[in-house]
């Protein structure tokens, strides 16, 4: 259990830094954060560093809290929300469906962007083509 909540966070954080560190270096949004941005943008070495280090320092905080029990959820939830296996079977299985969703999203709209890129080779290839 615990492995497992080390690795959902491990997938969470770097899926937030991975979206973050696109959002400060393309263009696509030129209203979000335009000051961090063009520090983002000029200074490599220093994103980079910025980047790993605050995953590995978050990282290490949240694993320690996780493995040595110093939160006690159980008492945290206690008359909040009550937790069954019907319930953990029930939240999984939507999670895995939105998951999947949006990783199909995601995989339609790159593959529209590539094929309609100019730089995008032509599909199918003319050698494919039966005249």
């Amino acid at each position: 259990m615990k492995a497992a909540a080390c690795g959902t966070w491990l997938g969470g954080i770097f899926t937030a830094l991975i979206v973050t560190d696109m959002m400060l270096q393309d263009n696509l949004y030129p209203e979000f954060a335009p000051t961090l941005r063009k520090f983002w943008r000029t200074h490599s070495a220093i994103r980079i560093g910025i980047f790993w280090s605050f995953a590995a320092l978050v990282t290490a905080v949240v694993v320690v809290i996780i493995v040595t029990d110093w939160i006690h959820w159980d008492t945290i939830n206690k008359d909040f929300v009550s937790s069954t296996g019907e319930k953990k079977k029930t939240s999984s299985i939507a999670l895995l469906y939105v998951r999947v969703y949006v990783t199909t999203v995601e995989t339609k709209s790159l593959i529209s962007f590539f094929f309609q890129s100019s730089l995008a080779p032509s599909w199918p290839p003319s050698s494919w083509c039966w005249t």
